[in-house]
């Protein structure tokens, strides 16, 4: 047996065992008609509410009369995490597995929480070759990239002078195909993403096609920017582009037939370009470039057999790994962690871990028969989003596909956060998967995942990340009232008038003041002219007190209103920079980040950054680092605030709607329902357990 095979039926084995959750977690054969059910019922509905603290204490009050109630426990675990408690969540589920209970999926959720992530991969097993379909066809793939959508695509010269741009989904399909961009693609060698676009590089037509990034418009041609170049060797020209580099906020193109590289703005505009080597050398025909470490650049030349190092202005510095390499073509940085990839097209794929010094040789893959393929001539080179190696195989006609060794036993994280099951037999789960590194997914659709109840299999799954609601906004202004926020009352209008210049019918606002205490200054809505009112009203108690710890009690009170919207979540932070009190009324800051993140709630913070308080600066980083790790931004109250609102509607929704029809009957009322929800993407499996109580009429 392969090892993928092995390792894919290891993890298989795994996870159909955590569909005995019925026999694990079931105190004394099930859940028996005493006070540790009932309690373990309110619990298990308060939570279902979102009301996590409460439901926290009905589990606790569960596990006093039976501590052997493992499903109490393990969802006490779930509710203290929901509520921000992220380290007394881990001290239950690590009680449950001392205990001896068999649960994976808690064992990953720890991992996660920890960021126990597995090691850098430096070995990769092959995976598929990408399957060529009516409608997208390839041959003679140049280059494979990413897209800021965490896609991939790859460029094809084609037959009979017809290149393409292919663009593949995360979860392995096609998703569009353009042969005209700018005009018609004849032979696309490289390409970069920049802020805004994607450049191409068309080697015969001697341009660089500009591509926005969305890849979505009906005629490209006809509604993207003009290409840029044409042949010649003037400043601004090209004889043959091949590879580009995005660095700076600059595109650098490796001019191929004039033995050149040139620099160009993000609006087309040439900057500056060199030519020279040592001893008074030129570049002989570059092809590939990269990002280096330090701001450089790396720039392959296949008739020399190296890599030349230049730094941010085009000095040469010097020339690597000449003795290795024989026909570099395109290079890849991985600067996350630290890897230099080279498709070599006469040896294969070079693997340099720049942290190490390390190097590996991928010289080809086995198929599942065993038979080793070699490469017959790489041109490109890529990681993806998720760490998938692609490798575009340019004799070969092929785009290859390898996944890490590592995570072939790593398993998605999954949680099922809330199941809502009110209008049963339709029952609708709210859940998130995670990788390994605590990234979200965000591109499955119902073939990734299974739903079974009590082990039998649901069927009619429907899934979507929410996506009716992506165009609603719910937020809470938290806005402190303290005797320090008097000197900018007068800016105060100005500063809210920009934050709800955007909203929209759809949408709701709400604003909350504090002191030491806090209050809502509003109902939830969406009238401006409501909001600025409230931010007008009892004037005459505010302003006065020289104590904000209310600051953290607003903020988990803002956050738990929010918690049963759907749609975009956000907290908006306005502040004159003071932390004082934080964690004296049992809501530190930690708790609030914890909370805010695991409710995938981004804070986005205001502050006017008093100069009269001592510790305005450490305050600063605390504040920025808050907004940053929840998703959100640190705004500087006398800065640019207008791309806030815009910012706001920015991030994807991470939680999925997974609904179907349950096979239980209704005249069951009060029975529980066991829920073992599972996901696969790319090889890797995850799962997770949960249930509900079928309701009565």
């Amino acid at each position: 047996m392969s090892r993928l095979r092995r390792a894919t039926l290891v993890a298989t084995v795994a996870f159909a065992a955590a569909g005995f959750a019925w026999a694990v977690y079931y105190a004394g054969g099930g859940l028996r008609q005493n006070a540790a059910e009932a309690a373990f019922r309110n619990g298990l509905f308060l939570y279902s509410q979102y009301q996590y603290d409460a439901a926290s204490e009905q589990f606790l009050l569960s596990l006093g009369k039976n501590n052997d109630f493992h499903l109490a426990r393990r969802m006490l675990g779930q509710s203290l995490l929901f509520s921000g408690k992220q380290d007394e969540a881990l001290h239950e589920w690590r009680l449950l597995l001392d205990s001896g209970q068999y649960d994976p999926s808690l064992a990953l959720h720890i991992q996660t929480l920890e960021n126990l992530a597995p090691q850098r991969d430096n070995k990769w097993v092959f995976s598929r070759i990408i399957e060529q379909k009516r409608g997208y066809k390839y041959s003679l793939p140049t280059f494979v990239g990413n897209l800021p959508s965490r896609n991939i695509f790859f460029l094809s010269l084609g037959l009979l002078d017809t290149g393409s741009l292919l663009e593949v989904s995360a979860d392995e399909g096609f998703r569009k195909v353009l042969r005209r961009i700018s005009g018609r693609l004849k032979a696309p060698i490289g390409a970069a993403t920049g802020s805004r676009e994607i450049w191409i590089s068309d080697f015969e037509t001697d341009q660089v096609h500009r591509l926005n990034h969305s890849l979505t418009t009906g005629l490209p041609y006809l509604q993207d920017t003009p290409a840029i170049g044409g042949k010649g060797s003037a400043e601004g020209q090209f004889h043959g582009p091949a590879g580009i580099a995005f660095c700076d906020n600059a595109f650098w193109i490796a001019d191929h037939g004039n033995n050149r590289v040139q620099k160009f703005d993000e609006d087309g505009n040439f900057i500056l370009a060199f030519s020279d080597v040592d001893g008074g050398w030129k570049l002989n025909h570059p092809f590939g470039i990269a990002c280096s470490d330090k701001g450089g650049l790396w720039v392959s030349e296949p008739e020399e057999a190296r890599i030349s190092e230049f730094d941010r202005y085009g000095n040469f510095v010097r020339y690597r790994f000449e003795t290795i390499l024989k026909k570099p073509r395109h290079l890849f940085h991985d600067s996350e962690n630290g890897y230099l990839m080279i498709a070599d097209e006469a040896r294969g794929i070079h693997i340099f871990d720049l942290r190490s010094n390390e190097h590996k040789l991928l010289e080809g893959y086995n198929r599942a028969d065993g038979q080793f393929i070699r490469f017959n001539r790489p041109y490109s080179a890529t990681l993806d989003y998720f760490g998938n190696l692609f490798v575009a195989d340019y004799a070969a006609h092929s785009i290859i596909q390898f996944v890490p060794e590592s995570r072939l036993m790593t398993n998605l994280d999954v949680y099922i956060e809330n199941i809502i099951s009110h209008q049963y037999p339709a029952v609708h789960l709210i859940a998130s998967v995670k990788d390994e590194k605590g990234r979200p997914l965000t591109e499955l659709s119902s073939e990734n995942f299974s739903v079974f109840e009590n082990d039998a299999y649901t069927g009619n799954l429907r899934a979507d990340t929410l996506s009716k609601f992506q165009n609603q906004l719910h937020y809470r202004i938290i806005l402190s009232r303290s005797k320090q926020m008097a000197d900018y009352f007068d800016s105060l209008p100005h500063t809210l008038d920009i934050m709800l210049s955007d909203l929209r019918e759809k949408d709701t606002v709400q604003l909350i003041s504090y002191t030491n205490s806090y209050r809502d200054d509003t109902p939830a809505t969406n009238s401006r002219l409501r909001i600025l009112q409230g931010a007008r009203e009892k004037l005459e108690t505010d302003y006065t007190s020289d104590i904000v710890s209310g600051y953290s009690k607003a903020l988990y009170h803002a956050i738990s209103q929010l918690l049963p919207y759907f749609g975009r979540r956000a907290i908006v932070w306005i502040t004159d920079g003071s932390l004082s009190g934080d964690g004296t009324d049992g809501f530190p800051l930690d708790r609030i980040e914890n909370y805010a993140k695991i409710n995938h709630i981004q804070i986005y913070v205001i502050s006017y950054e008093n100069p009269r308080l001592f510790d305005f600066r450490e305050n600063r980083e605390r504040l920025a680092e808050l907004a940053r790790r929840t998703g959100g931004e640190y705004y500087n109250a006398f800065g640019d605030l207008r791309r806030l609102p815009m910012r706001m509607r920015q991030p994807r929704e991470e939680r999925y709607m997974l609904s179907y029809r349950s096979g239980g009957d209704s005249s069951w009322v009060g029975q529980y329902m066991e829920v073992r929800l599972t996901a696969v993407f790319q090889g890797r499996r995850g799962a997770e357990t949960g249930g509900y109580f079928i309701p009565g009429k």
